[in-house]
């Protein structure tokens, strides 16, 4: 089912027109952009963006601070399919079930070993099943679907405004806020600071690369005060940062080019 799957390259900016002749199961690491298919429908890019591509379409992406991403090759693909035309494009969830999976599934393939085939296929059908609640997700208030992913691409900028992406949507932003809640089982801003948090932990357990503060973490994570991103990690994992920290006292990745790679996502 798998025939192949792309090393991350460098950054690109204005990709080459590519017809590929199988299925694409493409994860954004890093950056902004569009990609066009078949020079007709043009498609924004973002870190967590997961797009399937139909075989025999013309792909091309543009961005303008450069993309990483993953690309699977398949053979078969079946989700939102009625006719094996259908574009999809969907976004990760905030515990980031599909980047830990594409990049499994890379380091599993890179390894070339017909004995590890059992495990490359149980990864496999782990995203296949997250693509697929994904998908039935995706059939959700579109309202609500455009605050998420506003949320997932903005999350780091600590001045960013819950308030105003909520008002933007041109509904009531109590409503949306009961509406997010019911779609979710939290608030925006409850979601706000699982994807903070999130990026916060990856960025402690590889901290010992870069020996950052936790003023410089918080930061990096979206968080303008120190102390309030030390409040809110104890409230999420029952520790503080520091404390955290002491459970990684060693580089958790055997390949640090690649992990800098995928240090994208919040």
């Amino acid at each position: 089912m798998i025939t192949d799957i792309s090393k991350p390259r460098e950054p690109f900016f204005d990709g080459s027109a590519v017809h590929h002749s199988c299925h694409t199961l493409r994860y954004i690491l890093q950056g902004n952009g569009t990609m066009e298919l078949n020079r007709q429908t043009t498609i924004p890019l973002s870190p967590g963006t997961i797009v399937f591509g139909p075989a025999h379409t013309l792909q091309q992406s543009f961005s303008q601070d450069g993309m990483v991403d993953i690309v699977i090759y398949l053979t078969q693909f079946d989700i939102g399919q009625k006719d094996g035309n259908q574009l999809l494009v969907l976004q990760d969830d905030i515990t980031q079930t599909g980047f830990h999976c594409f990049s499994m599934l890379y380091n599993i393939f890179q390894q070339r070993n017909v004995f590890l085939e059992p495990l490359l296929n149980s990864v496999y059908k782990n995203l296949y099943q997250f693509i697929e609640q994904l998908y039935v997700q995706s059939t959700y208030d579109p309202r609500i679907l455009s605050v998420t992913k506003h949320l997932h691409a903005l999350f780091t900028q600590p001045d960013l405004s819950v308030e105003q992406i909520l008002t933007s949507q041109g509904q009531s932003s109590d409503y949306l806020r009961r509406l997010f809640k019911k779609t979710h089982g939290c608030t925006p801003v409850q979601y706000l600071n699982k994807l903070r948090i999130g990026r916060a932990k990856r960025i402690i357990e590889g901290n010992c690369l870069h020996h950052l503060s936790i003023t410089q973490i918080a930061e990096q994570s979206g968080f303008s005060d120190a102390s309030y991103f030390s409040r809110v990690f104890r409230e999420h994992l029952g520790l503080s940062p520091t404390q955290y920290e002491q459970l990684f006292p060693g580089n958790i990745d055997p390949d640090p080019n690649f992990l800098k790679k995928l240090e994208i996502r919040g």
